[in-house]
């Protein structure tokens, strides 16, 4: 995976965020993003699929859910209405993005939308909301559904 950095949110390429493994959802997302910090990675626009409009992995948390001991990190999946989902996950997420060349990083305070959602990157993580008011508060160390 491929992070970019430069200003006015265009990016260069440079080496990813150490420790994330190969393992990635075979070039299924239109946009790929992640916080400056790494921790947090979305994939929107699922193109392999009408239903899940985003999906979001954090891999390092304070502390993991009881249902979710023994699992890598944690995902959690959106779409465009309905609650946003947490998914218990025993690999690292790797989304690749199928219409861009390189993962976004979205600056803290900036925004990012999609089909039916937006996701915005904040010091004390990232926030997804869809076209229904629901989504997800994902920060190391707390996440909630809403």
């Amino acid at each position: 995976m491929q992070i970019a950095l430069l200003s006015g949110g265009l990016f260069s390429a440079i080496t990813a965020f150490a420790g994330w493994s190969s393992f990635n959802y075979a070039n299924t997302h239109n946009k790929v993003f992640a916080t400056p910090s790494g921790n947090i990675v979305c994939g929107g626009d699922n193109i392999a699929s009408s239903g899940n409009a985003l999906t979001c992995y954090i891999q390092n948390v304070a502390k993991k859910p009881a249902k979710c001991s023994e699992g890598v990190g944690l995902e959690f999946t959106l779409n465009q209405t309905g609650k946003g989902k947490l998914q218990c996950t025993n690999h690292e997420f790797e989304p690749e993005n199928k219409a861009e060349d390189v993962t976004k990083i979205i600056p803290y305070g900036s925004s990012i939308n999609g089909n039916g959602w937006t996701c915005t990157s904040q010091t004390a993580g990232m926030r997804c909301v869809n076209k229904s008011g629901h989504g997800f508060q994902l920060s190391r160390n707390k996440q909630t559904l809403f």
